[in-house]
Formats: C-alpha cells, sequence, structure tokens
C-alpha cells in the first residue's frame, strides 16, 4: 500500500506518507455521511497533519478534454470520483462500480 505512494512521493516524511496511503484507499469506499467520522478519526490519529490531496493533474486535464469533446460538463464532483477510481484501481486487484442508472457509472 505505501509502495506505490512512497515512490510518487518521496519528500514527504513516513506519517504522511501513512495518512496519504489511508485516505487513498479508504475515502472512495465510504459513503458521504462517513466521510466526516473518518476525517475525524484521522485526525485523532495524526494529529497536527492536514488532509492530503492526490491530485493528478495529467489524468484531470484529459478527463477534462474528454468531457468537453463529447459535449459534457467536466464538474469538480466527477473529475473526484475519477481520481478515487483510478487511485482504488492502482491498489486493489478488482472492483465495482455501483449507482443508480445514468449516474455516470460507464
Amino acid at each position: 500500500m505505501l509502495m506505490y505512494t512512497a515512490v510518487q512521493y518521496p519528500d514527504d516524511p513516513g506519517d504522511m506518507l501513512c495518512l496519504r496511503a489511508l485516505v487513498d484507499v479508504n475515502v472512495p469506499k465510504f459513503l458521504k455521511q462517513d466521510v466526516p467520522l473518518f476525517n475525524g478519526i484521522i485526525a485523532d490519529l495524526f494529529p497536527g497533519l492536514d488532509m492530503p490531496t492526490t491530485e493528478l493533474s495529467d489524468l484531470g486535464d484529459c478527463i477534462k478534454e474528454e468531457c468537453l469533446a463529447r459535449n459534457l460538463v467536466p464538474h469538480d464532483a466527477f473529475l473526484s470520483k475519477v481520481n478515487q477510481l483510478y487511485q482504488t484501481a492502482s491498489v486493489r486487484h478488482g472492483l465495482m462500480v455501483v449507482g443508480y442508472a445514468l449516474s455516470g457509472k460507464t
């Protein structure tokens, strides 16, 4: 779990790497109402550390271009979910995307 994070962020201290790995692996699995509870637990376990954000600028730019090419609006929430899906796929062997019809699963 920490392997890909340590390679991507070689200058981060160990506690930040652990926090980043916990966030990247767990947040995509949570429901919206579970995230504040998780953030509270993380704040207790890692006092003084700010919650890291994993931004994939190249992937985000490509997703925005593709959305515009298909006459879709690249909302921040959609881009965040695509980023989470990418992070999940990078650390898991399989995954399942669930949601309502026409909610963007495809």
